[in-house]
């Protein structure tokens, strides 16, 4: 089980690697925000959460550009098709929009009365989903809060068949798509369910052979999951397609980090195993071809595209 994935279940409840040579550069010789500010509007950007702080790396150079800070106690992050980046702060209960690039909040949204953990954006609607990974009184059920439009009061929706939910992601047609443990407290089980677009009940989907709820993102009307480790060393993705596996993809990495998150960046995936990211071809995977030391601990990412991409 990752360390993230620990930190989840509290709130609810490679071969060839050693030849990789990290490319960040050592911190005195990293840019400031302001140095860079051209830089982060026109190129792509990697959002690295750490604990109280979210970093900005240039990508694919993985040049330390900036960092925003204020946060509370952090989540998940996502990004819309503007490529504005929402930033989950789990312990004010806040989602807050940040331009691509941008310094400061553009906009807020509260989920008063539950503690918000990852965040996805409907490509049709531009509806802002998060999961909610804890609520004050243990008795509610697990739920997801959805915004239409990104913007307002959320609607609610239970999900009777887990006791928390974890991780989600809208697929290309508006489905939404939710990852957890069983009903009980103690049930460690894999818990699957769907809100099907324009639903308003989530189905629970029974998948057999995934170890683990993981962080998810879509791969056109398909769900990439990454399910925890086969022994030491490899991180498994399970491409979804509706409750079936349609394909897995295995991922080799040497340091002995446990898997966080992940994200995509055309036909490669990054892969958080702090405090390295590890970069694969996708679907191939197999071994990591780059791999960049970031020096700290890191929880989620997610790449915005700027103006020149």
């Amino acid at each position: 089980m990752s360390r993230l994935l620990g930190i989840c279940v509290a709130a609810a409840m490679c071969g060839g690697c050693a030849e990789l040579q990290p490319r960040i550069a050592p911190p005195a010789a990293q840019q400031s925000y302001r140095d860079s500010a051209t830089a982060t509007r026109s190129g792509d950007l990697l959002y690295v959460v750490i604990p109280h702080a979210v970093n900005l790396y240039s990508y694919p150079s993985m040049t330390l550009v900036g960092q925003l800070t204020g946060f509370a106690g952090l989540g998940g992050e996502c990004v819309d098709a503007k490529q504005n980046v929402w930033i989950v702060d789990s312990a004010k209960a806040q989602i807050l929009e940040y331009r691509h690039g941008g310094s400061k909040p553009i906009a807020t949204l509260y989920d008063s009365g539950y503690e918000p953990l990852a965040c996805s954006i409907d490509p049709k609607s531009g509806a802002l989903a998060v999961t909610n990974a804890r609520t004050p009184r243990s008795r509610r059920s697990a739920s997801v809060s959805i915004y239409s439009g990104a913007s307002g009061s959320p609607s609610v929706y239970s999900v009777s068949e887990m006791a928390g939910v974890l991780f989600l992601s809208y697929d290309a047609s508006g489905n939404l798509f939710v990852d957890g443990y069983g009903r009980k407290r103690w049930d460690r089980t894999f818990a699957y369910a769907e809100l099907p677009a324009g639903a308003t009940q989530f189905k629970n989907l029974r998948i057999n052979g995934i170890p683990d709820p993981g962080d998810m993102h879509p791969v056109g009307d398909e769900i990439a999951l990454e399910g925890g480790r086969v022994n030491r060393g490899t991180v498994l993705i399970y491409q979804l397609a509706g409750d079936k596996i349609a394909r897995l993809t295995k991922c080799e990495f040497a340091n002995p980090g446990g898997p966080q998150t992940f994200a995509f960046a055309g036909r490669v995936v990054l892969i958080d195993i702090e405090p390295i990211i590890y970069t694969y071809r996708y679907p191939q995977g197999g071994a990591p071809i780059a791999q960049d030391n970031l020096g700290t601990g890191s929880l989620y990412l997610v790449i915005s595209r700027g103006r020149s991409s």
